[in-house]
Formats: structure tokens, C-alpha cells, sequence
């Protein structure tokens, strides 16, 4: 399928929100995510496509992706970089079960690491806009306060928000250091019933997976949806 690049937002010096105009309406589920097909030359050994957590609610007509960029990124980021307003993309309709239970009642555990939080905000956005409260605690680890995002998607919803930071300067009075599986079993508490969400780099949340799930987690109470460096 097609779409147009509408806009770009700047979000900080090296992360960007891509609003994207599909040739037709994209029916999707929260926390879904689409591949993105850009053509480039020459083409590193990462390949022209990439996948991309949707971070908007299903009910907008545009597809929304936020993502980072870096000084040595690969062939795809800096040809995705190059990208401007009226640039047509190509891409796989959204896909994945990274997405919200039916049984409402359930307790969910929303756990992410740097920009893993973008499936998040596509299911809080979809929450509020439906009225529909479930009982959501989010954990959230970031290098710098600085780099906690989009906080007005969270407001107004009642979710428990638990903020680490790993390299805090003085005015951070907050948790601080990094985030492992043990770490993680004392923020969530009693875990029965409860439905984990892990989102965020590879190299951290697939060991925090594997140590779940060593520490007898069942995976039936754990979802995952991990990038790698890209």
C-alpha cells in the first residue's frame, strides 16, 4: 500500500514524528506495527525495510511512527531522514498481537525503554478517546529525564506511572539506574493475572524476557515487542 509523508514533527534534535496519508483508511489494532519500504542506493546490509510501531489511536486517518536518528545510523535511517512533506512511501498493512486484551478487567503492566513506549500511546490514546478505563501501570527507563516523552498522552488517564532514570543529574529525585528483570519484579509487585508488556531495544528487552520467564513468569503473561539498532 501507499502513502504520502503529510508532515514531520521535531520531537528533539534527533527524534521525529512521520505523519503518514494512506491511499485508503488502515484499520488497526492499538500497539500494532507496519513495515516502511524506502528505496535507497547504496543499501547497507540491513535492507530497504523497516518496522515501525504505530503511535497513532486507530481512530486517526493518518498512520503516525516516532523514531531516533544517529550520527553513524544505518542506510535506511538516513534515506527515511531524507524524507520530506508530499514523499510517497510504501508499506505492509499494520500487523502483530501486541495489542490490548478484551477482558477489560485485566491488570496491564506497560514496561518500556527509550521510545518502546509508542505502542503505549497508541492504546492510551485509544483508551481515552473511548471513555474506557483499565487498571494500566507503566514503567518507563530512559537515560535522561529529558527523555521522557509525550507526557500529555498520559495525562488524564488514571494510570500509575513509575519513571526511571538511568543517569540522573542532581534536580532528579526519582528512581534511578538500569532496569533488569529482578528490578522489574519488585516495581510490579504481585504479578498474578497480570498481562506484562515489554517494549524497547533489543539488547535490553529480550534478556529482561528470557529472565522473566527463568524466574517463572508464564508466557502466557507476556507480550513482546522489541527493536534493534536501526
Amino acid at each position: 500500500m501507499r502513502a504520502t509523508v503529510t508532515h514531520i514533527e521535531k520531537v528533539t534534535a534527533s527524534i521525529y514524528t512521520y505523519w503518514l496519508q494512506p491511499e485508503r483508511r488502515v484499520r488497526f489494532d492499538a500497539g500494532q506495527f507496519i513495515e516502511i519500504y524506502i528505496p535507497h542506493n547504496p543499501v547497507d546490509n540491513r535492507g530497504d525495510w523497516r518496522e515501525f510501531s504505530l503511535s497513532s489511536s486507530p481512530s486517526e486517518a493518518e498512520l503516525s511512527i516516532t523514531t531516533n536518528f544517529f550520527e553513524n545510523g544505518s542506510s535506511y535511517k538516513k534515506a527515511l531522514q531524507g524524507l520530506v512533506p508530499g514523499a510517497d512511501v510504501t508499506f505492509k498493512e499494520p500487523m502483530g498481537d501486541f495489542v490490548l486484551p478484551k477482558d477489560l478487567t485485566i491488570p496491564l503492566v506497560f514496561v518500556a525503554a527509550g521510545l518502546g513506549t509508542m505502542p503505549y500511546i497508541s492504546m492510551v490514546k485509544w483508551l481515552k478517546e473511548r471513555g474506557e478505563q483499565r487498571p494500566i501501570q507503566l514503567i518507563h527507563s530512559v537515560s535522561r529525564a529529558s527523555d521522557f516523552l509525550f507526557n500529555d498522552v498520559w495525562q488524564g488517564y488514571n494510570l500509575e506511572f513509575m519513571p526511571i532514570v538511568t543517569r540522573p543529574d542532581n534536580s532528579w529525585a526519582g528512581a534511578v539506574g538500569r532496569l533488569d528483570a529482578p528490578r522489574l519484579l519488585e516495581f510490579i509487585g504481585p504479578i498474578e493475572n497480570k498481562l506484562v508488556y515489554l517494549a524497547g531495544p533489543q539488547s535490553l528487552i529480550e534478556p529482561m524476557f528470557n529472565n522473566l520467564l527463568a524466574a517463572g513468569i508464564p508466557r502466557s503473561q507476556l507480550l513482546l515487542d522489541y527493536y534493534p539498532g536501526y
